[in-house]
C-alpha cells in the first residue's frame, strides 16, 4: 500500500502547484467612426478658360469683372475722355486710354449757378491749371502741374528746374477694369468731391461761412458730355449748415437769395481740355489790356 499512497501524494502536489486560467481578455471595442471631413469641391477645369481663369479657379479668387459687363447699361459718350452713364443708378464712369498717360491736359472750372453770399456767382472763373495722367500699379493719378516757374532748356539752370518746386496729386483712383487700349474708374470721386476745386472758400472762422458741410448724400452730376477736344461734368454741390450765421447787414440779402440758409446749392462745370498744338509764341504782358489770371516767372533771365 505504500506505493499507492506515493502515487496519490505526488498527484495531489502536481494539482496544487498547477495555477488557475486565468480569464480571458475582452476583445477591444471598436472606436466610433469620425465623420467625414468636408472639403470645398474644386470646379472642374474647362480646357477652354484662360490661365487666368484656371489661377483664379484654383487660388478660389473672384474673377474680375470686364469693362462690358459693368457698362453694359450706360449711355456712352465719347470724346476726349470716354463717359458710360448708367441712367438708372446714377454712376458715371471715366474711360482712359493708354496713349493718354503721361500727357498733360488743360482743367479749367467756373461756376455755372451760385450765391453770391456764399462767394460763388454765376460765371466765376476758378481754375486753371495743367494736369496729368499716370498709372501707379492699380491705380490712375491726377497730378496738376507747377507752372509758375520757366527754364530754359540751354541754360545749366535748367537742370534744376525741378528741385524744390512740388506737383499736387489730387487724386489716385483705383481701376475698376481694364482693357488692351485703357483703363476704366469711377468719376465721382474726382467730381462729387472738392478734389479740383475748393468750391467752399477757406474762412478765418467757421462760424462766418455762409457754405456748411458737403454733403455727399445729396451732390451730385447735372449734366456731362464728350467732344473731339474737351470732356465735361456739370455738378451741383450741397453745402449743409444746422446752424447758419446771422449778421444783421447781411440778412436782408441772405433772406432773398436763399430759400433756407441751412441748405446752399452751388453748381460747377468741371472741363477737361486737350492741350493745344500749334506754333503760338508767347508775347510780352502790357498792362494796357488788363489783368491776367496766370502769371509765369522766367528763372533764367536776366531781364527785368
Amino acid at each position: 500500500m505504500k506505493p499507492l499512497f506515493i502515487i496519490l501524494a505526488f498527484a495531489c502536489q502536481v494539482f496544487a502547484q498547477t495555477p488557475e486560467p486565468k480569464p480571458c481578455p475582452e476583445p477591444p471595442k471598436p472606436e466610433p467612426e469620425k465623420p467625414p471631413v468636408a472639403t470645398a469641391a474644386k470646379p472642374e477645369l474647362d480646357a477652354k478658360k484662360t490661365l487666368t481663369d484656371v489661377k483664379a479657379i484654383v487660388n478660389n479668387e473672384p474673377k474680375k469683372r470686364s469693362i462690358a459687363d459693368i457698362t453694359k447699361a450706360c449711355q456712352v459718350h465719347d470724346g476726349l475722355f470716354r463717359i458710360h452713364a448708367d441712367r438708372e443708378s446714377g454712376a458715371i464712369f471715366l474711360y482712359v486710354r493708354k496713349d493718354q498717360l503721361q500727357h498733360e491736359f488743360l482743367y479749367f472750372s467756373h461756376v455755372s449757378d451760385g450765391v453770391v453770399s456764399a462767394g460763388r456767382n454765376r460765371g466765376q472763373f476758378d481754375a486753371q491749371e495743367v494736369f496729368s495722367i499716370s498709372k501707379h500699379f492699380e491705380r490712375l493719378e491726377f497730378t496738376m502741374q507747377n507752372t509758375s516757374f520757366y527754364f530754359d532748356p540751354e541754360h545749366p539752370l535748367a537742370r534744376a528746374a525741378n528741385a524744390n518746386v512740388g506737383n499736387a496729386l489730387v487724386a489716385s483712383e483705383p481701376v475698376i477694369a481694364s482693357d488692351d487700349q485703357g483703363y476704366l474708374i469711377n468719376a465721382a470721386n474726382l467730381f462729387l468731391k472738392e478734389t479740383f476745386m475748393q468750391v467752399k472758400h477757406a474762412s478765418v472762422s467757421e462760424t462766418k461761412s455762409v457754405l456748411g458741410k458737403l454733403s455727399e448724400s445729396k451732390t451730385k452730376f447735372m449734366a456731362w458730355g464728350s467732344f473731339p477736344r474737351n470732356t465735361f461734368f456739370n455738378v451741383e454741390y450741397i453745402f449743409e449748415n444746422p446752424a447758419p450765421p446771422s449778421n444783421p447787414d447781411d440778412d436782408a440779402k441772405q433772406s432773398s437769395e436763399l430759400a433756407d440758409p441751412r441748405y446752399v446749392g452751388i453748381r460747377v462745370q468741371h472741363t477737361f481740355v486737350a492741350m493745344p498744338v500749334n506754333d503760338f509764341q508767347p508775347r510780352v504782358d502790357d498792362p494796357r489790356i488788363g489783368y491776367f489770371m496766370t502769371q509765369l516767372t522766367d528763372q533764367t533771365s536776366t531781364e527785368v
